[in-house]
């Protein structure tokens, strides 16, 4: 007997091994387009980070190269030259630009970009210009924190600068014959200030005395007191022309000070009539006045005071008009005031030949962080 065909049962076969052939073959044109669009996409991935490396290269390289220019000419930064605005860098294009901050640093962005991916790097440098010589007090009054002018103070001759590393105001009826400036605001009118009143004041870097040189030239003549002290209705004049105070100085009436007063501590007055005239130092220099190392300078009128004025970490007050006047320069890490009265005739010739009693300093820039 011949064995029969069961055609309904092939043809179902043949049917499923048709369904299997075209899943296949979809499935096969499925992975090879997912496929070509990863790796379409991985080259583009690629493309793009090879451009955002490029272009932060060349930030970076821009940056190093600025950095390497104020190495050698730390001025640069106040003026840079044209190459430090913008130039390129394996042909991809930078540009550079400075913003002068109000705490004396400036902000150096450098924008980098490479087939339009940009990248920027921040540096943040501040300069310190070069300090000794005659110019280092030349302002008539200088604070790395705020200046106050009021009531009826004055501050004369010269045409000297009043400057703050912050803010300075020139209030009530007080005046100055010269320019008040300070980095942040600078108030006044043309009232009581005769000359320029800008705010927004380049910086201007506090001088630092040498200690050291006056109290060796004190010690050596055995004017080195330690504690606080009190002086009233005597007169001194050491050899060398230094007194120093470990410790506070109260100071009565009647004290002559043929000599620069250093005090580690505070230096105050309890009532009027003191001098204060040092003279020059033995190796020619000329001797500030009053110098408080730690403390504050807190002066009520006296009789004369020529010279400078310093704290090197403290505040300064004056108040009440001295009788013979108060002539020199004041310069106060912290806040100045003058009130009541109190007059200041700025003399650049007192002031400008302390020798080796200035700290002297060449320009320089530091470059205080960098951000990528």
């Amino acid at each position: 007997m011949k064995a029969r065909i069961n055609h309904d049962a092939l043809s179902s076969d043949r049917g499923t091994l048709l369904l299997v052939t075209l899943f296949i073959i979809a499935a096969t044109a499925m992975t090879a387009v997912g496929v070509v669009s990863y790796v379409q996409y991985e080259g583009k991935s690629q493309h793009q980070y090879d451009t955002m490396t490029k272009a932060r290269y060349t930030a970076l390289g821009a940056a190093n190269k600025i950095t390497a220019k104020l190495n050698e000419v730390p001025g640069r930064l106040e003026s840079p030259t044209n190459d430090m605005l913008a130039g390129t860098i394996g042909g991809n294009p930078y540009q550079v630009t400075y913003t002068g901050l109000r705490d004396g640093t400036t902000k150096v962005e450098v924008a980098a970009a490479c087939q339009g991916t940009p990248a920027t790097v921040l540096l943040y440098a501040h300069l310190t210009p070069a300090i000794g010589g005659s110019d280092t007090f030349d302002k008539a009054i200088l604070s790395e924190n705020d200046v106050v002018l009021s009531g009826n103070s004055t501050v004369t001759e010269n045409n000297g600068t009043v400057h703050s590393n912050q803010d300075a105001f020139a209030d009530g009826s007080s005046y100055l014959d010269g320019n008040l400036t300070a980095v942040g605001t600078a108030d006044g009118t043309a009232s009581n200030v005769t000359g320029l009143i800008q705010s927004n004041a380049p910086y201007d870097a506090f001088p630092r005395l040498n200690y050291d040189y006056y109290y060796e030239i004190a010690r050596a003549d055995g004017m080195v007191f330690t504690g606080n002290q009190k002086f009233t209705k005597t007169t001194l004049s050491p050899p060398g022309g230094v007194i120093w105070v470990e410790g506070d100085v109260l100071i009565g009436n009647g004290v002559t000070f043929n000599a620069c007063l250093v005090a580690t501590g505070d230096i105050k007055t309890t009532s009027t009539g003191s001098v204060f005239t040092p003279p020059q130092l033995q190796d020619g220099s000329d001797a500030p006045a009053l110098i408080s190392v730690n403390g504050d300078i807190s002066m009520t009128a006296q009789r004369k005071l020529v010279g400078l004025v310093y704290a090197g970490s403290g505040a300064i007050k004056f108040n009440g008009a001295w009788k013979e006047g108060l002539t020199g320069a004041i310069c106060a890490w912290d806040d100045i005031h003058l009130l009541g009265g109190a007059g200041l005739r700025y003399d650049p010739n007192v002031v400008d030949n302390l020798g080796d009693g200035v700290i002297s300093r060449e320009e320089s820039v530091d470059i205080l962080a960098m951000e990528r």
